[in-house]
């Protein structure tokens, strides 16, 4: 707070204006600035009375005495030196408001507006309760001549202080004046001293005006709240207010009183080699006249509080000895408010630069007829270019962007600035399909045409929107329409929707509502064996307790209203809400009690053909068996036969049909037998690192007789190096004799057959190996062509030329060569033969595979060495006995035994070395027979040889688990049994 005085003082005349202040006294910590502390000048309010007036006519100070009664602020009273410096009447102010006495002495090109500050200034004053400056202000000064009415331009510093009463409010206002216009215009001409004579004091009453003066100025000194003192040229302390004095006592700084040097205790508080303060600079220029004004603010905290002060530092300009005051008055609380302000528009800035809405200010512009045209854009956030697409925004317009200005939300705007209320709308730009959420508020009054927008772009959000409404329409047309059965529950398992596919294989609509008819509706659930299903078991329970993450494919069986039970599949998904907890479930199922039935029937039926399937198998074992038994003693014949030396080519001839028959027979049989364990799965490959030369060589030897026989010129290439594959070099051979053999037989006798052998690259760069069977037969049917491979396939080539056979051979060839991971084709033209082409994998493309030494063959002697002893055992007597006649006649000893008993009798009694045994025995099996003979330690070297019909794969495993060494297949050659008993023999021999 400050006001103007002019009064005598102590030393003399006191001319000059009290203001702030800054030093470093009152035992503040050095070199800290120092804080001072003041109440609120409390000037009470006094009442408009005689003593009043004297006091206020008598004070040598130029203001006026306003009333708080803003916008009037009533003139109450004014001192007789603001009417000398004015050059007014005291009786054409008191009572007027301000605004009347202003009226009447502006210049004229001035106006009315250049007192707005002054008005400006005592608000602030009456609302903050603080002194506030107007500023320099320019008026007009009546001429001296005032009947002509002149007036004259003056500058003039003005200053506005509340006066607070005891209760804390706003007494009256002090509204000092300063006139800066120079020292000449201050003298006032002869008329006007003559009429101000009459107002002044006379010459008696003067030294009592002055006392007074005195008092009431010393009583408003000591009411500002700023800490004021005066010093002289020397810088010491003439005059201090109570304010000064209270904040010395309390900071113990008593040493800062009335005739201590300001500037020498300033100095005293300076740490050594610390730099002249500013303020003592700025305190020295002033007193030396450098300068007439030095303020500054400073920050002068205590351990319990902080505060901050402004000095203002002046000097009295009148005549006289040179006069210093300088002012500290607290300003805390507007630098706390400053600090939050600053606090608050950081945040503001933080919020409008952080928030990933657009956000701008916007200027409206209108048009003569008050309807919105445009915008100018004044300030916009980080978000709002991201938001519009609009860059670089400020001090453009709307129509700088565009030229389409959308009518509807500039409208809303309008209405939104003159009516004050904030609204929120939806603005969609058609040609851009572009949809914003925008929040429009006005900014301040109707004098400031300005909104703030808060802007979305909620383009995608509508379009998922759509999309969720139009996928929650599917959902609910398939919930309610679709052929699948669905309900939804609850945590508690209550149902709260159903479709009506549910509630038709519930046979009734259920209580949504209703706990009794949980999970299910009215329906009972039984497992698929027909058990009640217990609530603590139903799959619901654990999906909706998060102990199942959900249900596929459950099967039950469901128990209408009318009894009826019907078998259905359900599908369980939880329900969760956005927090991810389950808040119920969904069930989706469906009826399949017709397809349950089919299923029971097609499991039934696949058990059926499964058993067919077995029984077929053991019926081809057994016909394998029967039919083998009456060709084993036809091969011993023939064998007996051409052992016996008889030059008659009619015997010859027999015996050579005798045996290319039983051959033909056994091949059948063979074939026949083949393509059931390679259906059933039974095959089983023994593959090793062979050369097709070798296939090719074991597979002439097989078909030379057929070829030979019917006179066919056969012509083979192999390639000049080994083509390696990884195969069984059994079942190949196999492969390529019945190729060999059909081309054989479909090729009329005298015809051309060729095998070529050859490597080939296919696309991708595999190597493979390619036979080719070509002949000049028949050839195939277009119509049979495709369906050559296939089992059983058999047509007639032509009405007499019926070749035989079952449809087996090209099967079996088809499906050995695909076990061998290779392909097989068959081309043909009626009447110009067949090819069939055979691609196998190359091991490689011409190296040999490391494959291990062949281990040696021990020499034979020449010499006969004696023979084995033999135990035949068959119950076919035809066989047993003619296999012994070729026992004996190759020098074996030999005993016969036709049931499993009599083996057993006859193995104890003649210890034999070999026992050729008959699986198919009557009393006892050929396997307990076996197995009986490996308990007796006397025959442990007896060798076991299985000679028997039976040749499949279990068959094999069988025979080995009872103990036997070989296993046979009838009809047995007799090479094969000779050389088993070679083999006996040569091992007998060793030591």
């Amino acid at each position: 707070m400050r006001i103007s005085f002019i009064g005598r003082g102590h030393d003399g005349l006191l001319q000059g204006v009290a203001q702030p202040w800054l030093g470093r006294l009152h035992g503040c910590p050095q070199p800290r600035w120092l804080a001072m502390t003041g109440e609120a000048a409390n000037l009470a309010a006094m009442p408009a009375s005689v003593d009043f007036e004297l006091i206020v006519n008598a004070s040598a100070g130029a203001f006026l005495v306003l009333a708080p009664d803003s916008p009037r602020f009533t003139v109450l009273a004014a001192t007789d030196a603001y009417l000398l410096a004015t050059r007014q009447r005291r009786d054409r102010l008191l009572g007027r408001a301000l605004a009347d006495v202003f009226a009447g002495n502006l210049v004229k090109n001035l106006g009315p507006g250049a007192l707005q500050d002054t008005f400006a200034s005592l608000d602030r004053a009456l609302s903050l309760r603080i002194p506030d400056s107007a500023g320099l202000q320019s008026r007009g000064m009546a001429q001296a001549d005032t009947e002509a009415g002149g007036f004259e331009a003056s500058h003039w510093r003005t200053l506005n202080t509340p006066v607070i009463n005891a209760h804390g409010d706003v007494a009256c206002l002090l509204h000092q004046v300063e006139e800066v216009s120079g020292p000449a215009r201050l003298q006032p001409g002869a008329a006007w001293q003559a009429g101000a004579a009459d107002r002044l004091p006379t010459h008696q009453g003067t030294a009592k005006a002055l006392r007074e003066s005195q008092r009431f100025l010393r009583s408003s000194l000591n009411a500002l709240s700023g800490h004021v003192a005066v010093l002289d040229a020397s810088g010491t302390i003439l005059e201090i207010n109570e304010a000064w004095r209270r904040f010395a006592r309390e900071n113990n700084s008593l040493s800062a009183g009335i005739g201590v040097n300001y500037l020498e205790a300033c100095e005293k508080s300076l740490s050594v080699d610390e730099e002249i303060p500013v303020y003592l600079t700025g305190i020295k220029n002033v007193m030396a006249g450098r300068q007439s004004l030095f303020e500054m603010e400073y920050a002068c905290h205590s351990p319990t509080q902080q505060r901050w002060f402004v000095m203002r530092v002046t000097r009295f300009q009148v005549r006289g000895p040179v006069r210093i005051v300088i002012v500290h008055d607290n300003c805390t609380q507007r630098k706390l408010a400053e600090i939050a302000m600053r606090e608050s528009e950081e945040r503001y800035h933080n919020l409008f630069n952080s928030m990933d809405e657009g956000f701008c200010i916007i200027d409206m512009i209108f048009d003569d007829l008050g309807q919105a045209v445009d915008c100018r854009f004044l300030e916009v956030n980080p978000a709002f270019s991201l938001q519009t697409g609009l860059h670089d925004a400020v001090g453009k317009r709307m129509s700088d962007f565009t030229s389409d200005n959308d009518a509807g939300w500039m409208k809303i705007c309008g209405e939104v600035f003159r009516s004050g209320s904030s609204v929120r709308f939806t603005h969609q730009e058609n040609k851009a399909d572009t949809r914003f959420d925008i929040y429009a508020a006005r900014l301040g009054g109707l004098e400031n045409p300005k909104i703030a927008l808060v802007i979305n772009n909620i383009t995608q959000r509508t379009r998922d929107e759509a999309a969720l409404r139009e996928s929650e329409q599917r959902f609910r047309a398939l919930f309610d329409w679709g052929p699948m059965a669905m309900y939804t529950c609850d945590m508690t398992g209550t149902i709260r929707h159903f479709n009506a596919g549910a509630v038709k294989l519930w046979g009734r609509a259920p209580n949504p509502d209703a706990a009794s008819e949980r999970f299910c509706g009215a329906a009972k659930i039984y497992r698929m064996d027909g058990t009640l299903l217990p609530y603590s078991e139903n799959p619901m329970v654990a999906v909706l307790k998060g102990e199942r993450p959900l249900v596929n494919d459950v099967q039950a069986i469901i128990e209408q209203g009318n009894g009826t039970r019907i078998t259905v599949i359900a599908n369980i998904v939880p329900i969760r809400n956005g927090r991810g907890e389950i808040t119920g479930a969904i069930n989706c199922f469906y009826d399949v009690t017709e397809r349950s039935r089919l299923e029971q029937a097609s499991l039934l039926q696949s058990q059926a053909l499964a058993d067919l399937h077995r029984r077929k198998d053991e019926f081809l074992a057994m016909l394998s068996h029967e039919l083998r038994n009456p060709l084993a003693p036809l091969l011993s014949a023939v064998e007996l036969l051409r052992m016996q030396e008889n030059e008659n080519p009619l015997h010859q001839q027999a015996c050579k049909v005798i045996e290319r028959q039983v051959g033909q027979l056994k091949h059948l049989v063979d074939d026949l037998l083949e393509i059931s364990r390679i259906t059933s799965g039974n095959v089983r490959l023994r593959r090793e690192a062979v050369t097709l030369g070798d296939i090719v060589e074991k597979a002439l030897e097989s078909a030379q007789p057929l070829i030979l026989q019917r006179r066919h010129q056969l012509t083979v290439s192999l390639p000049p190096h080994p083509l390696w594959v990884d195969a069984d070099a059994t079942r190949m051979e196999q492969v390529l004799v019945n190729l060999l053999t059909n081309a054989a037989k479909y090729t009329d006798p005298g015809g051309c057959i060729w095998l070529n052998v050859e490597p080939e690259d296919d696309a991708a760069g595999h190597a493979h190996a390619v036979l080719r069977v070509r002949d000049s037969g028949i050839g195939i049917a277009p119509e049979l062509l495709p369906h050559v491979f296939d089992l059983f396939t058999q047509a007639e080539r032509s009405i007499d030329r019926s070749q035989g056979g079952m449809g087996i051979g090209l099967c079996l060839v088809r499906r050995l060569v695909e076990l061998h991971a290779g392909t097989v084709e068959a081309h043909s033209v009626p009447g110009q033969g067949s090819e069939f082409t055979v691609r196998l994998p190359l091991l490689m493309p011409h190296a040999p595979p490391m494959l291990p030494p062949a281990p040696a063959t021990p020499a034979v002697p020449p010499e006969r060495r004696p023979g084995c002893r033999v135990l035949a055992v068959d119950d076919s007597v035809d066989a047993v006995e003619s296999l012994a006649m070729l026992l004996r006649i190759a020098g074996h000893e030999v005993e016969i035994a036709y049931d499993g008993p009599s083996a057993l009798h006859a193995a104890l009694a003649m210890r034999p070395d070999v026992i050729l045994l008959d699986i198919g025995l009557p009393g006892l099996t050929g396997y307990e027979v076996a197995q009986q003979i490996r308990k007796e330690p006397s025959l442990g070297r007896t060798v076991l040889v299985a000679l028997t019909g039976y040749g499949r794969h279990s068959d094999r495993q069988r025979s080995q688990k009872a103990g036997f060494a070989y296993h046979l297949v009838k009809p047995v050659g007799w090479s094969e049994v000779e050389k088993i008993l070679t083999e006996v023999r040569e091992k007998r021999a060793q030591p």
